[in-house]
Order: C-alpha cells, then sequence, then structure tokens
C-alpha cells in the first residue's frame, strides 16, 4: 500500500465576507468535497467544516478496499486498513477541532466486518460501505465567533502540492464559480415517492418483533422503511434547504462521485478529543403541533411516558457497556438523562455518556467498540441487527451509519446517519425507523415513520417546481397509477417477452403515429405467431393517447408516449399498456454536449433485430 507523506500544514485565518455556505456550494459538483455543518444554535457541534481536494481517498466493499491516487486495490479488513492510516499520519497538533483527517461516511453495512451478521437483504444501491477522503484544503468556522481558519496540507509525492498553489487554486474556484452558484436559479425535483414497504407490510413485521420480544429473544429492535423518489436537478439546493429550514444539530453534504449524500441528522454517535470521548443517543419521539398547548401536552406525554423512558434507559445501558470495552476503568458516566430537544417537527429525549479513553486504544479502536450506535439497532445489539437484516428487505447503506471526520489530532466528531439522503441515477433514497419494544403499537410504530420522514418528504415538496402528483397509465383499458405493479416474475414478459414503441408527441400532435403503428403490428404478428388466438387488439390508439396526455397535462407540452406489451401466461395472453410523461432530451438529462458513436461490424442475424423487443 502507498501511502505518501506529508511534508507540512499550513494554518492562515480566511478573510472573506462571503459564508462558508456559499463558498461550499462552488464546490459541491466536485466529487471528494465534504462539507460538516453544524447547528445555527450551537448546541451539540460548534463548527462548521469544508474538505476540498483530497490527497487520498479511501473506499471499501466487504474486504474490498479502493485507494486513490495511484488506483490502488487491496483485500484486507477496512478497519485494518484505517488503523494503520491514522497511525501513519498520527499527529500532536493541539489545534482544534481537525487540521488534517479523513471525512466521509460508514456506511450501517459495515457491521458484518464486525460481527457475523447473515446477509439476506437486497443490495441494490451497490455503494460503498465506507467513503473517507483526506482533504488538502480544510475550512474551519468557529460557530460562535464566525472566524474561519484555512488550514492547506502540504503532501510529499510526485505531484507534491504546495501551500501556494492550493490557495490559489481555491481562490480560483471560488472566483469561477461565486458567480454561477446562484442559490435562486438552482433547483431540484422529485416525484413518485414511494416505499419499500406498505403499510399492512410494516405493521406485520413489527407484530414479528412483538413477538420474539415476548418469547425472551430480544427487549427492543429499531426497524426502518426505506422511501425512494425519481429525483433531478441540485442536491445542494436541496442540502441549502435542508438547512434553512430544520434546526438539527448536524448538517452533512458529500460527493462521493457516482452519489451524493445529504443529511440532516439531530443525534452525535461518538466525539473525541484526546483521551475524552462522548455519545448522545436519542430515544422517544413526538410529532409537534402548531397550537401552543397540544404542543406541550405532546412534550409532557414523552417527558412522562414509562414506554419512552424504559428504552432510552435500555440504550443509555448498552452504549455504557459499549463504551466499558474501551474506556479506563470507572470513567464511563452518565453526563445528562432524558433531556429534551424540540426541532420544527418533532420532540426527542436524549442523554449523554462521557467516558476517558483507555491508554493503547486510537480512534479506530473506538469506532469498532461502538459501531452502529445502539439506538438505531436495538437490544442486544448482535440479535436486534440480526433480525433487521431478516425483516427489512434492502440493506441500509448510509441509513443509520456515520457522517463526520476522524482526525490525525486523537480527535474524531460523527454524526448518526438519520434523516439523511443517498442521490444516485437521478433517484433519492431515505429511510425513516423507531424502536419496537414490548407494548409497541404496530399502527403508531408505523406513523412515527412518517413523521420521521417528514422533514426530508417536505423539502422535497418545496424544492419541486414540476407537478408532485404520480402520472396515470393506461392498462388493458383502465387508467391506473404507474407504480402499479402488473407481472408476476413467471410471466413471459417478466423474461424479455415483450415489445414497445416510443413516440414523440406536442401540442396535440402525436408525430408519426401511423408508422408507429404499422411496426407495431409487424412485431405483434410476430411475436406472437405461435398464438392466432392472441389477435392485436382493435382499439384507436391516437384517443387513448390523447385521453392520457390530458389526464397528465400533457396535451400542451412535450411528451414522451410508449406503447408496450408484455406476454402473460393467462388470458388475453398479454398486458397493453401506454405511458406519457414530459420529455426530455437525453443528452439534456445525462447533461451530456454530444454522443458516442462506435461501429459494429458483425451482422445481426436474429429474426427479431429489427423490432423493438424488450430483450434486444
Amino acid at each position: 500500500m502507498i501511502l505518501p507523506e506529508i511534508k507540512g500544514i499550513l494554518t492562515k485565518e480566511l478573510i472573506t465576507d462571503k459564508p462558508l455556505i456559499d463558498i461550499a456550494g462552488c464546490f459541491s459538483d466536485i466529487a471528494g468535497t465534504v462539507f460538516l455543518l453544524g447547528s445555527k444554535s450551537g448546541s451539540a457541534s460548534d463548527y462548521n467544516i469544508l474538505g476540498l481536494k483530497p490527497w487520498l481517498t479511501i473506499s471499501s466493499k466487504g474486504t474490498r478496499i479502493s485507494l486513490h491516487p495511484h488506483k490502488q486495490e487491496v483485500e484486507a479488513d477496512p478497519f485494518d486498513i484505517l488503523k494503520r492510516i491514522l497511525g501513519k499520519y498520527h499527529s500532536e497538533s493541539g489545534i482544534l477541532p481537525v487540521n488534517s483527517g479523513l471525512f466521509g461516511y460508514f456506511a450501517y453495512d459495515l457491521c458484518r466486518i464486525l460481527e457475523n451478521i447473515p446477509n439476506t437483504a437486497m443490495d441494490d444501491l451497490n455503494l460503498p460501505d465506507l467513503y473517507l477522503c483526506a482533504p488538502s484544503i480544510i475550512l474551519v468556522e468557529d460557530i460562535k465567533t464566525g472566524k474561519i481558519l484555512i488550514h492547506t496540507i502540504e503532501i510529499d509525492s510526485e505531484n507534491a502540492e504546495t501551500h501556494d498553489y492550493l490557495r490559489k487554486w481555491l481562490d480560483l474556484n471560488l472566483n469561477l464559480n461565486l458567480n454561477n452558484n446562484s442559490s435562486d436559479s438552482a433547483s431540484y425535483s422529485a416525484k413518485n415517492l414511494r416505499s419499500v414497504f406498505t403499510e399492512e407490510t410494516y405493521i406485520k413485521a413489527v407484530s414479528e418483533i412483538k413477538e420474539l420480544i415476548s418469547a425472551g429473544d430480544v427487549y427492543q429492535v429499531n426497524l426502518s422503511q426505506r422511501f425512494e423518489a425519481e429525483f433531478k436537478g441540485d442536491s445542494f439546493k436541496l442540502f441549502k434547504d435542508f438547512y434553512s429550514s430544520n434546526p438539527a444539530s448536524f448538517f452533512a453534504y458529500i460527493n462521493a462521485g457516482d452519489h451524493t449524500i445529504v443529511s440532516t441528522s439531530p443525534e452525535r454517535f461518538v466525539s473525541r478529543r484526546g483521551a475524552e470521548i462522548e455519545t448522545r443517543p436519542i430515544k422517544g419521539t413526538r410529532p409537534r403541533k402548531s397550537d401552543i398547548e397540544q404542543d406541550e401536552k405532546i412534550r409532557q406525554d414523552l417527558l412522562t411516558s414509562p414506554k419512552d423512558d424504559a428504552e432510552l434507559s435500555m440504550i443509555v445501558d448498552l452504549m455504557r457497556n459499549d463504551f466499558g470495552r474501551i474506556a479506563k476503568p470507572g470513567s464511563v458516566k452518565v453526563k445528562t438523562h432524558k433531556e429534551m430537544e424540540s426541532y420544527e417537527n418533532v420532540h426527542h429525549l436524549f442523554s449523554s455518556i462521557v467516558a476517558e479513553l483507555e491508554d493503547g486504544y486510537d480512534s479506530v479502536d473506538f469506532l469498532k467498540a461502538v459501531f452502529p450506535a445502539g439506538s438505531i439497532t436495538g437490544c442486544p445489539k448482535i440479535r436486534s441487527m440480526e433480525i433487521i437484516d431478516e425483516l427489512e428487505p434492502v440493506s441500509r447503506h448510509i441509513y443509520t451509519g456515520s457522517i463526520g471526520y476522524i482526525g490525525f489530532n486523537d480527535s474524531l466528531d460523527l454524526s448518526v446517519a438519520i434523516r439523511t439522503c443517498v442521490i444516485k441515477n437521478e433517484k433519492i433514497y431515505f429511510s425513516a425507523g423507531g424502536g419496537v419494544v414490548f407494548d409497541s403499537d404496530p399502527k403508531s410504530e408505523y406513523e412515527e415513520t412518517l413523521h420521521k420522514a417528514e422533514t426530508i418528504m417536505k423539502a422535497l415538496g418545496s424544492g419541486n417546481e414540476e407537478n408532485q402528483k404520480e402520472y396515470l397509465m393506461w392498462l388493458n383499458g383502465f387508467f391506473v397509477p404507474e407504480s402499479l405493479p402488473f407481472l408476476r416474475i413467471s410471466d413471459p414478459g417478466a423474461n424479455g417477452v415483450g415489445f414497445f414503441e416510443t413516440i414523440y408527441a406536442e401540442n396535440d400532435n402525436i408525430y408519426f403515429l401511423k408508422d408507429h403503428l404499422e411496426r407495431f403490428q409487424k412485431t405483434w404478428n410476430q411475436i406472437f405467431n405461435h398464438a392466432p388466438e392472441t389477435p392485436a387488439p382493435a382499439i384507436s390508439y391516437e384517443d387513448i393517447i390523447k385521453r392520457l396526455l390530458e389526464k397528465n397535462g400533457l396535451m400542451q407540452k412535450a411528451a414522451r408516449v410508449r406503447i408496450s406489451v408484455y406476454a402473460t401466461s393467462e388470458s388475453p395472453g398479454y398486458f397493453l399498456s401506454i405511458l406519457a410523461r414530459p420529455y426530455v432530451h437525453r443528452l439534456v438529462s445525462i447533461n451530456k454536449r454530444g454522443v458516442d458513436t462506435i461501429i459494429f461490424d458483425k451482422p445481426q442475424t436474429s429474426p427479431f433485430a429489427e423490432l423493438k423487443t424488450t430483450s434486444r
């Protein structure tokens, strides 16, 4: 493993009249940018930190670790690699909170490196378990004073970057991007929100957990549901909307190249300053009310709730036990217990546990002892994680993992990744969950997840200038929501037996419809030539398309119409669907200026080559 040397760190005060969040916006589209923004009140985090231009990037998937630059691939325990890196660059610097280190995230799924947890949930996002950057430039703002320090890290390598070069790079990009970084023009849109659970399936999963609790298998399990929606636009604008509308304690924006993380978390996972360590678990949540008297009643209900008191006390004991594995004997103390924190949409209860790290242990030992947070797994922790894997259909990834930094100077600050979004391939994903105990009401547990997700849902709605409603489709004679599933896995259509036509429509005109329908009929005859009892339906496609465009509000807009046929094993032998969506040019949607052209010099021999089949 090739690692460069740090030649020196230069620290200067940055004199600017520009808010740090606007400076961060100038670099938000550059991979490796990490922005950690503290509470406006400074209640939990006293600093805003921006990391830029990484000289080292580490990502891992299982035991496959990638390091850049030099595109190194290593097969190892990611915590062992992390320990080697922190050991190599260990510094006695007393500059707080951090002047060099690793910034990024630890996904929940790293738990399988630490414990023998089953892996049966679908990893449909295929994202790293760990993504950390070592920035060449770190800007640190003291929230209370507004003073900004800029740390430039000079490394010894073939492409060594001097402090002067780094400052020039920062100034150049600021000057180039500030004029183009207008929050007034930036926008985003999200639509077709859905969950991996239905209300019924979530309630059923809660009931299964209650049965396990009754059997003495476990005391508490944190169950979550993941939401997803189509997303287009500026992810940093979403981040700024989170910050302006939600007074949380820990905000984060991470550009990881092929995906982006946006977080607005109320909960500190762990922090370290030298030998002093702390955790602040949250347990107990109530939705807020606009009426002052009702809101106070809910607040008192939370403070006096036996269920929430027991739940928080249980997690405090769990975290005390985790701390005991790496703390000096007798140093673990509950600093505060059952304190109230109130946010825009919810009230929370939290506690604070502090301790002194035992001599000989470093930040990696600390992290391994406590990861993932007990407040978002359950008790006992390992059995709870096994149940989570069994009942949640998809991997959690960043949700309930951790976001923040590990400094080379024995500093560390990580939030729990709740109220956190992943944006990838024009989709946004976020999760919400709650702790299930013996006397939990399944329906109330489901509703609590909706209350917790409300902050993100509201932001996605406020930033969207497009129509938020789900589009309709025409399916075998009915106008139904697009999200309606209509194929069984055993149907031939789910295995590639189908075909389609894509048509352009605008201002009440359906272009080349006759030509499309002629090819559609030709394809139908070839696909169903073995089944003469399955003739093409004699319907007026033009009338159906116009009605669909009208229902979706697309009559006077550019629209993409898709007619699709999927073979089924039951009468009438097919599903015929027609979709109509707003048309966006392919190059615009992928932000590309031109097309790539290649020549395929082998002749097509399939009789279906001239047809638009779903399996080409």
